[in-house]
């Protein structure tokens, strides 16, 4: 009778009568729906189910399974053992649920079998659990959802919410896996899925543990939509609960190689990155929450020529604006253009944007290092630029307006200062200097310098060897300044003030053998000393108002040397009531009335035109002469010389 028994359930037919028996039992037992259409099974080593139907207690699907299949490499009953080779499990639907008094919608039927009732009962201690083991799931186009009940917000947003999971197309093979020592353990081979949010994981294979307060990855190859992450990552954490606030509550390790990271990605799992829009290419080795990262020997890359390369300290992402940045760079580059496409990734601010003159310095590169906020930090270290190097220890605060404010030693190595102002006098300059000021275009600069300036280029001749102590308030310099040049010798005191119509001097200066043809300010050779004391306005000898004294003249040229004692010129007034006046030891003038020093000699030739018209001469236009003229030579010899 045993063996007629043994041979009938070798059929199919006889297998699935028997299955289905079984399924209204364990409906009827479990107080719920059991159904399976057919069942094939080969004693002790497989079982296939076709159209597994579970519900849970509520009458919602637990699971639906078109096709489940089991190959058991060993069972036994007394030895309370069951080894398992593959489960595979095609187009199945999952739904868990996990209640308020945490408890899920699987217990029942985890207590049943545990204990031979659908409710929890006291363990019988005595008794030896079932060695479950599993060699192989093998999974295809599953779909699983998750609830939780207990929590308070399970609506979907952009963003994947883990109190309400949903994922389809969940397929992949995972290997020797670990159900004693850890709630998970697997070599996971390209696990792939869609979650409802819209993320999509192409790839995950890792080693993998799981447990209550951790997630492990080892060998790590993850493929996203616009991410690929290789090849460590861990995240440690309370509770699951905690991923819903992943920025505050997740810490993770990481060990990146090769690795693209899409802020578009990462959003998915911290919503506060929804409007960044950021890629990167990262390696090395990150640690830390999101809002307080650190980062050893890490290189990242961003945009199409921006990179940095060291250790970091971040605090305060992904709110861009608060984060406080403490980088020890060992390499760093950038340009205007990249990094504002950065900034306006990270911001979703176009008009968030670096200072218009830094477009001047082309790519820059930097090492050294970089502590505070995007607006407000300190840069120690060298800067590399298209116009020079400059190494710098300072402290930096740009405003709404980006406008930048600055305070600290700036050292330039020949650096095109004139390029960066839009100053066609100046040219490279090499200094060492402190500096405190605000803005960088001359029209609103103001600034503190004091330090040495190896050399500087002015008008077409490099000054070398000065020392400056003075302010700039746009186009007023107020302060000392000394140049010890082969061509000239220069102590200044005082200000000169380029800001009104009319420019005002006012100001001591001392001149020692100036060669106006080496300075090229003159195109004949001459050479000049002098001391000046000056409190004028003015550009020329018509709009001069004021006083210059200079004394102790003396000019060389390939002639000879002619020696001054003093030159003082007056000039006030306007129209005709003007009156400009010189006193020298040499001659005495002066001018009174409406006149014109620029066209005068043009009005003097048409004079001269009327009396002899033969005269053949270029007469200007001239403007209105009207004035008295008078001169007093003193002494004749000098004019001679000349």
């Amino acid at each position: 009778m045993l063996t007629l028994v043994i041979f009938a359930l070798q059929f199919k037919s006889i297998q699935t009568y028997v299955a289905q028996k079984a399924a209204a039992y364990l409906s009827k037992e479990l107080n719920t729906t059991v159904s399976i259409k057919s069942l094939y099974v080969k004693p002790f080593k497989s079982i296939v189910l076709e159209d597994l139907l579970v519900l849970d207690l509520q009458k919602d699907t637990l699971i639906s399974a078109p096709k489940f299949l089991v190959d058991v490499d060993r069972f036994s009953i007394s030895g309370r053992i069951i080894k398992i080779n593959t489960v595979q499990l095609n187009n199945a639907h999952l739904f868990l649920k996990e209640y308020k008094d945490a408890t899920t919608n699987l217990d029942f039927i985890i207590n049943y079998f545990d204990t031979g009732q659908a409710t929890p009962v006291k363990k019988d201690s005595t008794k030896k659990p079932f060695d479950l083991t599993f060699g192989k799931i093998v999974l295809n186009s599953v779909s699983f959802k998750y609830k939780n009940y207990s929590a308070t917000d399970t609506v979907q947003g952009k963003s994947i919410n883990f109190d309400n999971v949903a994922l389809k197309e969940f397929s992949g093979i995972i290997r020797e896996i670990d159900f004693k020592n850890h709630l998970f353990k697997a070599d996971i081979k390209n696990l792939t899925f869609r979650e409802r949010s819209g993320f999509y994981l192409k790839n995950l294979t890792a080693q993998t543990t799981v447990d209550s307060n951790a997630i492990e990855l080892k060998n790590m190859l993850l493929v996203t939509d616009r991410s690929r992450i290789s090849n460590y990552y861990q995240m440690r954490f309370k509770t699951y609960r905690d991923f819903n606030d992943y920025v505050n509550k997740v810490k993770m390790k990481a060990n990146f190689k090769n690795s693209h990271i899409s802020s578009r990605d990462v959003a998915y799992f911290a919503p506060e990155l929804e409007t960044m829009k950021l890629d990167l290419d990262v390696d090395g080795q990150i640690t830390g929450l999101v809002n307080s990262l650190s980062a050893k020997k890490l290189m990242v890359k961003a945009g199409k020529a921006t990179y940095i390369r060291g250790d970091f300290s971040l605090k305060g992402l992904p709110n861009w604006q608060s984060t406080f940045m403490d980088l020890d760079i060992d390499l760093a580059g950038t340009n205007k253009k990249d990094f504002d496409e950065i900034l306006e990734g990270i911001t979703g601010n176009k008009t968030n944007t670096t200072p218009a003159i830094v477009a001047k310095l082309g790519t820059v590169n930097f090492n050294g290092t970089f502590t505070g906020f995007q607006n407000d930090f300190i840069a120690y270290g060298e800067f590399k630029t298209k116009l020079g190097r400059v190494v710098s220890d300072v402290n930096m605060k740009i405003d709404k307006q980006n406008v930048p404010s600055y305070a600290g030693n700036v050292k330039t190595y020949d650096f095109d200062i004139g390029n960066l102002i839009n100053e066609k006098l100046l040219g490279r300059t090499s200094s060492s200097l402190y500096v405190k000021g605000r803005g960088t275009e001359v029209k609103t600069l103001n600034e503190t310098l004091l330090g040495q300036v190896e050399y500087l280029d002015f008008n077409g001749y490099r000054y070398r060897n000065i020392n400056v102590d003075g302010t700039f308030d746009k186009k007023f310099f107020k302060g000392k300044l000394s140049i010890n040049d082969k061509n000239v010798k220069l102590n200044f005191d005082g200000g000169v003030n380029l800001n009104p119509k009319l420019p005002v001097f006012n100001f001591n200066a001392n001149i020692q053998n100036a060669n106006l043809l080496n300075l090229k300010l003159l195109k004949d050779s001459m050479s000049v000393s002098a001391q000046f004391n000056t409190n004028f306005s003015g550009t020329n000898l018509d709009n001069i108002e004021g006083r210059l004294l200079v004394d102790n003249i003396t000019m060389k040229d390939h002639e000879g040397v002619y020696a001054i004692d003093s030159v003082r010129l007056v000039a006030e007034g306007v129209g005709r009531e003007r009156n400009l006046a010189i006193n020298s030891d040499i001659l005495d003038a002066s001018i009174t009335g409406q006149y014109d020093l620029n066209s005068i000699g043009s009005y003097y030739k048409a004079i001269a035109k009327t009396y002899i018209p033969s005269l053949d001469t270029k007469i200007f236009k001239y403007n209105d002469q009207l004035f008295t003229f008078s001169l007093k030579i003193k002494n004749f010899e000098p004019l001679a010389q000349i």
